[in-house]
């Protein structure tokens, strides 16, 4: 039986069930019907409040990119770049980080979701450039962009996933072995 719902905290429970449902079933999994029975809030409950799946995509994927961006920004100061990187014994973190890959999948072919996603990676470039203490246009930071994302999925790999403490150490050593960003870069580790 659907389950009542404050309604502060409804939004956040129907997005943690979405990055459930697309970390552990992928983009296939994300029907208004399996978002309602994992939330355990109606289809016609979250059509009411939401007004339709796409409306509900695209907060969902908002949401998870401004937590991740949060989550960045906050352990930016201890850890440097490596913060891009899922964390080091963090359950929850990697949960969260298989989510992310998946919306970004989401975002190549959903067109709802450009605008969202392309604000929240904008933002992303942004907070790595001021991590590694460059201007943003002076250094092109998309092969780092891209080297992130990489070593995001192989954490994230359903089999033999790399660990995350060697993904982080292989960040930093690219990073310190990158001439122009090791020479622009206030701060990497």
């Amino acid at each position: 039986m659907p389950r009542l719902i404050e309604p502060e905290g409804r939004t956040e429970t129907v997005v943690d069930a979405m990055n459930y449902l697309l970390s552990r079933d992928g983009a296939a999994g994300l029907t208004l019907r399996s978002i309602a029975r994992e939330s355990r809030v109606s289809t016609g409950s979250l059509l009411h409040h939401y007004g339709s799946r796409e409306h509900l995509v695209r907060i969902g994927a908002n949401r998870t990119g401004r937590a991740r961006l949060r989550a960045i920004d906050l352990g930016a100061a201890r850890d440097g770049v490596a913060a891009f990187l899922p964390g080091v014994d963090d359950a929850e973190d990697l949960l969260t980080a298989g989510a992310w890959l998946t919306w970004l999948d989401l975002w190549r072919v959903d067109e709802s979701l450009r605008t969202t996603i392309d604000r929240i990676r904008d933002q992303e470039l942004m907070l790595l450039a001021q991590v590694l203490g460059v201007r943003l246009g002076s250094v092109d930071l998309t092969p780092l962009v891209a080297l992130i994302d990489g070593l995001t999925i192989a954490v994230c790999a359903p089999t033999g996933p790399l660990a995350p403490a060697r993904a982080r150490e292989l960040l930093r050593a690219h990073v310190n072995l990158n001439p122009v960003v090791a020479r622009t870069s206030k701060q990497v580790s």
